[in-house]
């Protein structure tokens, strides 16, 4: 993704690897406020990687030069059912893997959902843009074409190019050696590749945040991130977090399963935006939080403020740890 935070929209490349199951011409998406420039199929492993740190114009051009493709004969959309139908000239094959290369633009959400912009006041009196997510439960297809269904769960890795006064948080860590600076206005982030999860989980911050960090007994490192102005109130999340994750790892016997290349230690990220549609949520690796919900003040919160702050925080570690269970408990918590 190319994500300039001064424009109105953003662009993408998107793959995805798929299998064909039936005899079929069609292959069918979510996708929402997108316009899909260039589309190609092609069968899993005969196509070029794709060129995640450079979203050059022509880059469509230069792989169909060297790649046959199956090629697709026409594109609907149906904006009711927020759903894009590709058609395949030839029928596919069953246990056919395929993978199709999606190249798209996007205006930034105006709502409090799919990738939105915010601004804030800096320390210095600057006005400094900043963007977040939120998918739950159907808007990751406002921020790229996919299976955007629940049930439906896969792997993700993100790429994302942008503004250099701004750093990425994504569900994973990145790798080793990114973040890497491109021009002298532009940082291209890579992360890892994720957990199998829902697409309404992953996540994506673009903010200039200060943190607060802790290391959990098993080794898990939190980081709680808010503007500079509440570098003094995040202790109080960052303990609670660290308390709650490690007791849900020895209540229900499961380690927090992200690991950090080289160091082999694991991550969790916990963001506070002003502007935030719902509480908090739970995307894997990667919490949002709306500030009032994680940001303590002992001089300005109230007792019971405190303790919602409390609830809330655990309801959403609860999720990390264990899928299912977890989840019933964290509604009955709430």
């Amino acid at each position: 993704m190319l994500t300039h935070l001064d424009l109105e929209y953003f662009q993408g490349l998107v793959e995805i690897d798929m299998m064909s199951l039936s005899y079929n011409r069609r292959i069918i998406l979510h996708q929402k406020d997108i316009e899909i420039t260039r589309s190609e199929l092609f069968i899993t492993g005969t196509h070029s990687p794709m060129k995640l740190d450079i979203l050059d114009t022509e880059l469509f051009d230069k792989i169909e030069e060297i790649i046959p493709s199956i090629r697709i004969i026409d594109t609907s959309y149906e904006p009711q059912s927020e759903i894009v139908t590709f058609m395949t000239e030839h029928d596919l094959e069953p246990n056919q893997k395929l993978t199709l290369r999606l190249k798209y633009k996007a205006p930034y959400s105006k709502k409090l959902d799919g990738l939105y912009k915010t601004q804030r006041i800096n320390s210095n009196k600057q006005r400094i843009t900043i963007a977040s997510t939120q998918f739950e439960p159907t808007s990751a297809r406002k921020m790229f074409p996919c299976f955007d269904e629940p049930s439906m769960k896969a792997t993700f890795q993100l790429t994302v190019i942008h503004d250099s006064n701004v750093y990425a948080i994504s569900n994973m860590p990145q790798l080793e050696g990114y973040p890497k600076i491109l021009t002298s206005n532009l940082t291209v982030s890579k992360f890892q590749v994720s957990v199998r999860m829902s697409t309404y989980l992953v996540s994506l911050s673009l903010i200039d945040f200060i943190n607060a960090k802790t290391v959990t007994d098993s080794g898990v490192v939190i980081k709680v991130y808010a503007p500079e102005s509440d570098a003094n109130h995040l202790d109080f999340a960052t303990s609670v977090a660290a308390k709650m994750l490690t007791f849900c790892e020895e209540f229900f016997g499961e380690k927090y399963p992200i690991q950090k290349l080289g160091d082999k230690k694991t991550n969790l990220d916990i963001v506070a935006m002003t502007e935030f549609m719902s509480g908090a949520m739970e995307n894997f690796g990667h919490l949002i939080f709306r500030s009032t919900n994680l940001i303590y003040d002992p001089t300005r919160t109230t007792l019971d403020t405190k303790r919602q702050i409390m609830m809330v925080i655990c309801h959403e570690l609860a999720h990390q740890v264990n899928d299912s269970p977890l989840n019933i408990i964290g509604s009955v918590m709430i």
